[in-house]
C-alpha cells in the first residue's frame, strides 16, 4: 500500500519505518507519491547516504540496539532490562522463561550437583569460591525454539559481585566488564558490583553456558540471577532467580609491605693520632704503579739527585 512522505521524523516509529523503507532507492521512489520530480530524483540519489546517516545518528543516541555485538544495557529491574523508552526492544517482553527455557547451575568433581533454577520456587544454596557452570537451554527445540541474544546478570544491592562470571568454551558468550555505567556500549559495561554475560554474535542458538565463581569475600545472603532471552528484537523473555550464598564473608588477606633491606653506609678507616700529628689512613696500594706511582718515583729520584748535587 502506498504511503505519503512523512512530515516529521522525530518519532522512533517513523524513523524505524523510514530506515527499513530506505534499503533501496527504487523502493523509496515507488512508495512516495505526490512529490515534485526534482525531490523524487534527489531521494533516489541520496537514499543510501540517508539510511547510513539515520543508522549512525540513532546508534549514537542508543535507539538502534547493538544486537549483533551484545546487550546494550546491563541494568536490570524487576521486569527485565532497563531499555530506554525509545529502544526498539522496549515494551516487547513476552513473559517468563518457565516452560520455554531451563536455567541450570552445575558443579563437577567428586560430588557433582545439578540445580534447576526456579524449581518449585525454592531458594537454592550456592557456595562461595566454588566453580559452577551456568547454562540456559531451550526446551522446545523440536518445535523450533531458538534464540539470538541474551543477557545474564548476577547482582545484589549490598554485595560486590563484579567478576563472578568467567569465560568457558563457548564462542557464543562474552563476559561483560564490570567497570561502567551499565547503560552504554556494545556490549555495555556493567556497574562495578554487577557481573554480566551476553551474546557475542546473532547466530541462532539453542543453549549457552559459562562459568560462575563468587569470591569468598562476598558476604553470605541472597544474590539474584537475572536471565533475559532475546528471540527477536521485539520478542524477549525474562526471569529472575534468588540464590542463597553460603561460605562467604572472609576477610581479605592483608599483604604485608616488604621490609626494606638496611642500608650499610661505607666505613672509613679511623685517623690515628701520634703526638700533635695526625696520620691519615693510607690508600691501599693498587695492582700496579700507575701514573701516580711513576710520578712519586721520579720525584723521589729527583730529590735524591738534588741532595747529592747540593751537598
Amino acid at each position: 500500500q502506498d504511503i505519503q512522505a512523512p512530515t516529521s521524523w522525530t518519532s522512533h516509529v517513523a524513523l524505524h519505518e523510514a530506515t527499513d523503507a530506505a534499503e533501496s532507492s527504487h523502493i523509496v521512489a515507488s512508495k512516495i507519491k505526490s512529490v515534485e520530480p526534482a525531490y523524487l530524483f534527489q531521494i533516489k540519489m541520496t537514499a543510501t547516504h540517508f539510511v547510513a546517516a539515520i543508522v549512525a545518528a540513532l546508534s549514537a543516541v542508543g535507539i538502534v540496539e547493538a544486537f549483533s555485538a551484545g546487550a546494550g544495557t546491563c541494568v536490570v529491574g524487576e521486569n527485565g532490562p532497563a531499555f530506554p523508552t525509545y529502544a526498539i526492544h522496549n515494551g516487547f517482553g513476552q513473559g517468563e522463561l518457565d516452560g520455554r527455557y531451563q536455567v541450570k547451575l552445575e558443579t563437577s568433581g567428586k560430588d557433582p550437583k545439578t540445580m534447576v533454577l526456579g524449581d518449585e520456587g525454592n531458594i537454592m544454596n550456592v557456595t562461595a569460591k566454588t566453580n559452577y557452570t551456568l547454562s540456559v537451554m531451550a526446551m522446545n527445540v523440536t518445535a523450533g525454539t531458538v534464540f539470538k541474544g541474551f543477557l545474564v546478570t548476577l547482582q545484589q544491592d549490598d554485595k560486590d559481585l563484579g567478576g563472578s562470571f568467567e569465560m568457558s568454551n563457548n564462542d557464543d558468550v562474552q563476559i561483560m566488564l564490570s567497570e561502567g555505567d551499565g547503560a552504554s556500549g556494545a556490549p555495555a559495561k556493567c556497574p562495578g558490583a554487577i557481573a554480566g554475560a551476553t551474546h557475542a554474535e546473532t547466530e541462532e542458538k539453542t543453549s549457552i553456558e559459562f562459568a560462575m565463581n563468587i569470591a569468598s569475600t562476598v558476604e553470605d545472603g541472597p544474590v539474584k540471577v537475572t536471565v533475559t532471552i532475546m528471540e527477536e528484537k521485539q520478542m524477549w523473555y525474562f526471569s529472575s532467580y534468588t540464590l542463597n550464598l553460603v561460605g562467604g564473608g572472609e576477610t581479605p588477606a592483608m599483604t604485608p609491605a616488604p621490609t626494606p633491606a638496611p642500608s650499610m653506609p661505607p666505613t672509613t678507616s679511623p685517623s690515628v693520632s701520634k703526638g700533635n700529628e695526625t696520620m691519615e689512613p693510607t690508600t691501599a696500594p693498587s695492582g700496579g704503579p700507575g701514573v701516580g706511582g711513576v710520578v712519586s718515583t721520579l720525584a723521589a729520584a729527583l730529590a735524591l739527585t738534588l741532595t747529592w748535587i747540593f751537598v
